[in-house]
């Protein structure tokens, strides 16, 4: 089901200064590259969900690493509205996952690991950055390079997520495609 805008738009001057996930927690999903970046760098996150890797999660709490767990979809995105990136560090092939949607609904801007299929998911470095997955390293450079830009271009790459949501999973454009099917 699309997700509709829901007004939580946020441009970066008024974002806080986390990076987030929000999804399941398990190896597949790249937790122990995520947060292994996150120590090093000494950068905030919030994590949401749960998994056979909550322990390792809750065991690696601290200063910079939250853990909130699973949460209702209208706390989610106020948090998607606010953080500074989403942080997207899935190892295997993914549809279209619904974190990238709702997060986009709020000009929340990706950050993804690279693999098969998700260079459809982000245009790099217009509407959202891509990393090597598996790469803690890699995604530090990511964040430094992000975090080098000016608020001007966060705004720009923020509001090129959320045009990116607007033409391609908004309740308009469903209901466009949706007309389109029955109209043959």
């Amino acid at each position: 089901m699309p997700m509709a805008g829901n007004g939580n738009y946020q441009h970066y001057d008024q974002r806080d200064d986390y990076y987030l996930y929000a999804g399941r927690l398990s190896e597949e999903k790249g937790i122990q590259h995520l947060v292994a970046a996150f120590t090093k760098a000494k950068k905030k996150l919030v994590i949401f969900g749960e998994g056979e890797l909550s322990d390792f999660v809750q065991q690696h709490t601290s200063e910079y690493i939250r853990y909130e767990g699973a949460q209702p979809p209208e706390v989610l995105f106020k948090y998607y509205a606010q953080c500074r990136a989403l942080v997207f560090p899935s190892l295997w092939i993914e549809g279209m996952p619904m974190t990238l949607i709702e997060a986009r609904s709020t000009g929340a801007i990706p950050i993804v690991a690279t693999t098969i299929n998700s260079r459809g998911f982000v245009n790099n470095e217009t509407d959202g950055f891509l990393y090597e997955a598996g790469n803690p390293d890699d995604l530090i450079r990511v964040i430094n390079l992000f975090e080098g830009l000016s608020r001007e271009a966060l705004d720009k790459v923020s509001a090129d997520s959320y045009n990116r949501f607007q033409q391609h999973y908004s309740e308009m454009r469903y209901l466009q495609t949706l007309e389109q099917v029955y109209h043959f």
